[in-house]
């Protein structure tokens, strides 16, 4: 079956051209197009042959719907802060067990120092956290 089409650009007319041969041509919906055949020209979208050209090339995939509605948080606000404060800020390591082991197998006066600060680490983190606890 061949057909022939109304180049929108030139206004000439084009084909004889075979369905496989219609596919790299610029063919729109309101391309006119005819064939033998058909009595007048018509409109490339409205040609049951050639609807195929329009569809589209690929299928969007569906839209996601949540199945079950969210589940309400009921714990008591106090609890709820400290969730949001667990995520912001972790404990930093505090390297005393490093330290006790250094000063037992060398006792160096240096290791003295390192558990002094170790055990600094978690006064001071207790203390930024209540701060911050009383603000949220």
């Amino acid at each position: 079956m061949k057909f022939y089409y109304i180049d929108d650009i030139t206004g000439q007319q084009c084909g004889p051209f075979d369905l496989q041969q219609l596919r790299t041509k610029n063919i729109r919906p309101d391309t006119m197009v005819w064939r033998p055949g058909m009595p007048d020209w018509k409109k490339a979208e409205t040609v049951d042959d050639l609807k195929y050209l329009f569809e589209p090339k690929f299928q969007p995939p569906p839209i996601y719907e949540r199945q079950n509605p969210p589940i309400e948080d009921k714990t008591p606000p106090n609890e709820q802060n400290q969730d949001k404060w667990n995520g912001i800020l972790p404990m930093p390591k505090n390297w005393l067990i490093e330290s006790i082991v250094l000063s037992v197998v060398c006792c160096s006066p240096v290791s003295m120092v390192g558990i002094y600060y170790a055990l600094k680490v978690e006064t001071r983190y207790s203390a930024i956290r209540q701060k911050i606890m009383k603000v949220l």
